[in-house]
């Protein structure tokens, strides 16, 4: 933390910001980003001392060395391996579904980028949704932290898609909601398919 490069490095930057361990960190947080590569998660999270009350943010895809598969899927995700190697702190999944050009800019023409959460400690998703919104996403509810065995893979399918040169990073997933029709309006519209259906 106090190298000679992370010192110049934090002087480059011109802003508010200092370095400290892992460990200084957390104990100074209340909610953590974890954004570090897959293979040294375990590390990272066994160097802090205490995860005790803090909300941790996944935000880590296991990617493969190619780039193009997942070390992890389906049968469990790196967000359940994280939250059985940190048990103490609420584990919430999310930032893992968006490129680094969208975190910087998510806005399309006044729609905001969706940004897929998922945890089982409801107070800590709506921190982390509040966070998420707060920073110009809209924050989409995917449910339990099991259900990050399906965003990890969904991150792999952005990759891919940002890495097409027809594509580019400037792209993202989202969720489009139409409004459901009440149950008068259905019986409604069925009468008139089956008056048209009739003539």
């Amino acid at each position: 933390a106090n190298s000679d490069r992370t010192q110049a490095t934090i002087k480059a930057c011109d802003s508010q910001i200092n370095a400290t361990t892992f460990d200084n960190a957390v104990a100074a947080s209340r909610i953590v980003l974890l954004a570090v590569p897959w293979e040294a998660a375990k590390e990272t999270i066994a160097s802090v001392s205490s995860w005790q009350k803090k909300i941790l943010i996944d935000c880590i895809n296991p990617l493969g060395p190619d780039f193009a598969s997942l070390q992890l899927g389906h049968f469990t995700s790196a967000a359940e391996e994280i939250a059985a190697w940190a048990p103490e702190a609420k584990v919430i999944k999310a930032f893992n579904t968006v490129t680094a050009a969208i975190l910087d800019d998510p806005d399309f023409a006044g729609v905001p980028a969706g940004n897929f959460i998922c945890g089982d400690d409801a107070n800590a998703k709506d921190k982390v949704a509040d966070l998420v919104e707060e920073l110009g996403f809209e924050a989409i509810d995917s449910g339990p932290l099991q259900n990050a065995r399906l965003l990890e893979p969904l991150a792999l399918l952005m990759i891919h898609q940002a890495q097409r040169p027809s594509i580019g990073p400037e792209m993202t997933f989202t969720m489009l909601r139409r409004r459901p029709k009440k149950r008068e309006e259905r019986e409604g519209l069925n009468k008139v398919s089956g008056g048209l259906g009739d003539a």
